[in-house]
């Protein structure tokens, strides 16, 4: 019954995908394939034998091998929550083997490395208190599902809820059912009018939520926020959208996880953790590059009921790209060409920005 409601969500949003608030970005990657492709694909959704579905949702290579990505991350988190946590057979990814430091070799992606990295890091930053209570979390563009689930593993009163575009929230709902099918899941129908949806979230472990109808959650109070690698992929008006439904419904005390490029061309415009809208009612509980790529930031920040302004000037100061995507008149012109032929005429514009990205 959730796929089915899932499924119609994304039919329904490739019809209006054109007059959505999709970014150019997500308007060209998102798969367009008839309901019963997708049904038949599912059990292999992260297979590259193929292109997979979850395609840009899903990282698949690195600079590093994955036995150096194995053991940088056993630096910081324990092996044993590693084997816990690793999930690498629903979708059928390309795993790999890596030989544990008691060596033993299992087998791993790279994309569910880096989840285990995020969510340590999150569960390490709450209180005891937080840890043993029910609390309500929301993930702001969740990739496959990955994270989620292993969040509700290490935090198992926890209810979460998922917004995303239905592209994403299709295999979403098919990887958590997998994931945990004992979990009680609902999925929000995106032809509803406004919708309470206190009571499903009440009764709910997951709570699948599109895009377009973050206002039927916006009276939710929420002790943790998370956004990794997606406000970078988006359109300023909805990184705003964003920012005003966090800042408005998380709790004094909550934390909030922004995992983001320093920059990003992939919206509107180019996008800049800086210039990011944060209020000033935030205090900083870590600021670090992530282990996996140099040019993505970790904010771990807690919400506050007081000023804090120098938070605000902490993010304001992060490093920034100005000389090269701030000036109107080429950013402009780029802006302009890259909607006719984006791979031809937007080459020399990669070319200058490459070094900002290694």
């Amino acid at each position: 019954m959730t796929l089915d409601i899932a499924l119609n969500n994304y039919e329904t949003w490739l019809t209006e995908i054109d007059k959505s608030s999709a970014s150019w970005y997500w308007k060209k990657h998102a798969f367009r394939e008839d309901r019963n492709s997708l049904q038949r694909r599912l059990v292999s959704f992260r297979s590259t034998e193929v292109k997979p579905l979850s395609d840009t949702l899903d990282d698949y290579k690195s600079k590093m091998s994955m036995q150096e990505m194995y053991d940088s991350l056993c630096q910081d988190v324990s092996e044993s929550i590693i084997e816990e946590l690793s999930e690498n057979q629903i979708g059928n990814p390309p795993a790999q083997s890596v030989v544990t430091r008691s060596g033993i070799q299992i087998s791993t992606t790279f994309n569910d490395l880096i989840l285990i990295s995020f969510a340590n890091k999150i569960f390490n930053a709450l209180s005891t208190k937080q840890k043993n209570e029910r609390i309500t979390i929301l993930e702001i563009g969740g990739g496959y599902g990955g994270l989620a689930a292993k969040l509700k593993k290490m935090l198992p009163k926890s209810n979460v809820v998922v917004v995303d575009i239905p592209h994403a929230g299709l295999l979403q709902t098919y990887y958590l059912g997998q994931a945990l099918p004992f979990a009680k899941l609902a999925v929000h129908s995106i032809g509803n009018s406004f919708t309470d949806l206190t009571q499903d979230q009440a009764q709910t472990d997951f709570l699948i939520v599109p895009n377009n109808k973050t206002k039927d959650i916006s009276h939710f109070k929420f002790d943790l926020v998370i956004n990794s690698r997606s406000f970078m992929e988006m359109d300023q008006r909805e990184i705003a959208k964003y920012f005003e439904l966090i800042q408005k419904t998380l709790q004094p005390g909550g934390l909030f996880f922004n995992c983001n490029r320093l920059w990003k061309n992939a919206g509107d415009k180019p996008t800049q953790i800086s210039r990011y809208p944060y209020d000033d009612k935030w205090s900083l509980v870590s600021l670090s590059t992530s282990f996996f790529q140099n040019n993505t930031i970790e904010i771990l920040a807690r919400r506050s009921s007081i000023s804090n302004p120098l938070f605000l000037n902490l993010v304001r100061n992060l490093p920034k790209t100005d000389y090269l995507i701030h000036k109107l008149k080429f950013q402009g012109l780029i802006e302009w060409l890259r909607a006719y032929t984006p791979p031809k005429l937007t080459l020399t514009y990669w070319k200058m920005v490459r070094r900002f990205d290694k």
